[in-house]
């Protein structure tokens, strides 16, 4: 088993054991999505909804998609949020299958919602910039290797952030690299 989570000080146990069960979970559930981009041969997936106007909009299989090409020459998928709306990053999907996450019950109370109360420890782990650091990236490697394990697929990359990418070559993982300051 992978334990995602067994580098990072200071969550509390419940919110631990619930990342736990929930990643594994969140990267079977994008399964749908990354054969799509396998289809369309595009560079990046794009886990997030968009909503473009200069683009392809389509629907397959009950999800709507948005297929663009970047001034940079980069074919990006997207979900397309063009009047359609898919859960697909990690904090919605999360807040999602433990709604008691997700929101504070008193806002004056001074209690925090578990996802608030453990996300100054988190953040640095599952947001790209941070993550790519060596002291941060224990969490963004074992996403990434789970999910080649899960697709048999040694060429695509899991870049994990708030929205997180999936990439299919070398320049797309440079592109993301390069537009997030990772250089």
């Amino acid at each position: 088993m992978i334990y995602y989570t067994e580098k990072i000080d200071g969550l509390t146990p419940t919110f631990r054991d619930a990342v736990e069960v929930f990643i594994p979970k969140w990267l079977d559930s994008l399964l749908p999505h990354y054969q799509v981009a396998k289809e369309y041969k595009v560079d990046i997936l794009f886990l997030a909804n968009v909503i473009g106007t200069e683009g392809k909009h389509f629907e397959h299989d009950g999800y709507y998609y948005y297929y663009q090409n970047s001034s940079s020459g980069m074919s990006i998928l997207s979900l397309d949020g063009l009047g359609h709306y898919s859960l697909v990053n990690w904090r919605e999907c999360m807040a999602e299958m433990y709604p008691d996450f997700g929101s504070d019950p008193d806002p004056y109370s001074g209690k925090f919602c578990e996802l608030n109360q453990n996300s100054m420890r988190f953040s640095p782990y599952v947001e790209r910039h941070m993550n790519k650091k060596p002291e941060y990236s224990d969490l963004s490697d074992k996403v990434n290797a789970y999910f080649k394990q899960l697709t048999g697929d040694n060429k695509v990359g899991f870049s994990l952030s708030g929205t997180s990418m999936l990439y299919f070559n070398q320049r797309a993982k440079n592109h993301i690299d390069y537009y997030y300051g990772l250089w």
